[in-house]
């Protein structure tokens, strides 16, 4: 949506992808991913995890070896090598 910010486009496209409220505590990195702007955040959740089925193909619990061994989309890859740098995960 145009005029967004970029918390508000986090807790729309959580609630919309996998069926959570979201709050983000924090701006956690930024990147570009080929013309896209990209904003993760840290925060808290609640709900249960309702998959979009026209978004999504699977979904799983993963500890960080095996995490990032799969195929992710985007830089997805740096961003959990940071989780993991920062003792996140």
């Amino acid at each position: 949506m145009p005029g967004e910010k970029p918390e508000d486009i986090v807790v729309r496209e959580v609630k919309e992808e996998v069926g959570l409220q979201f709050k983000p505590t924090k701006l956690f990195s930024r990147g570009v991913w080929k013309d896209r702007e990209l904003n993760r955040f840290l925060g808290i959740y609640r709900g249960r995890i309702y998959i979009q089925a026209e978004e999504i193909v699977d979904y799983g619990w993963f500890n960080y070896e095996e995490a990032v061994k799969l195929e992710l989309a985007f830089d997805y890859k740096k961003v959990l090598q940071k989780l993991h740098e920062e003792g996140l995960i």
